[in-house]
């Protein structure tokens, strides 16, 4: 077990690995609360409580930061094992969406050489030498990065969310990069925070009482134009 994240109280069992960490971010589908707890246990200081989980692309720093013992590849390989199993040989898909997918993804697959699993294992030298001298294998390979990359964000995004939903940070759309909603009321325009103060509530956000207070003052003292329901 990794050194706990300062400010939260850590109940669940840290994963063993980094590919049963991703394998497991990768398969929640709808209970990322749950394997966020598990994450938290597993990565430790490298889970900040008032920004959250790292952003995927700083992740890699943040865990030799923290003296975590597996690098961000290891959850990407641990991604892999679960797009193969969505997508890859013999995978199924329940709609017409995915089905695509799932034929696209095989044909990448014939034409790269490997499983996404096994194409995650080569190192960024022996990938650029399966397009050498073949154009159309070059590019099958980087739309074959490129779909793995997508899905790899996409899993660990959806974790981040749901942890900054459930602790009450604000997510930039786009990015998994949060943000605290004092740091999003200090970015905006005095007139505008009543607006969107109320925009937080709606989305069920846990907003603090001195903010709301904030905005209470600025339309009492008519420094915004707040329209009326």
């Amino acid at each position: 077990p990794q050194a706990p994240a300062k400010g939260i109280e850590v109940k669940a069992l840290p994963f063993p690995n980094g590919i049963e960490a991703g394998a497991a971010i990768a398969a929640c589908h709808d209970s990322y609360l749950a394997v966020a707890d598990r994450m938290r246990a597993t990565i430790g200081a490298a889970y900040n409580a008032a920004t959250g989980f790292p952003q995927w692309a700083k992740l890699d720093a943040a865990l030799t930061e923290a003296g975590v013992n597996f690098p961000r590849l290891e959850v990407q390989k641990g991604f892999a094992m679960k797009f193969d199993s969505m997508y890859g040989t013999g995978g199924k898909a329940a709609t017409a969406p995915d089905a695509a997918k799932v034929e696209r993804t095989q044909r990448l697959s014939k034409a790269v050489g490997y499983s996404a699993f096994d194409f995650r294992c080569l190192t960024p030298q022996a990938k650029a030498a399966l397009g050498k001298d073949n154009p159309v294998r070059a590019e099958a390979v980087q739309d074959f990065s490129d779909m793995l990359n997508k899905f790899d964000s996409a899993c660990y995004g959806g974790m981040v969310a749901a942890d900054n939903k459930a602790n009450g940070r604000m997510t930039r759309k786009g990015t998994d990069e949060s943000k605290p909603i004092a740091d999003r009321v200090k970015a905006c325009k005095l007139g505008d925070v009543p607006a969107l103060i109320g925009k937080l509530v709606e989305e069920g956000f846990d907003v603090p009482d001195a903010i709301r207070q904030l905005a209470a003052a600025i339309v009492k003292l008519k420094l915004a134009n707040v329209k009326k329901a």
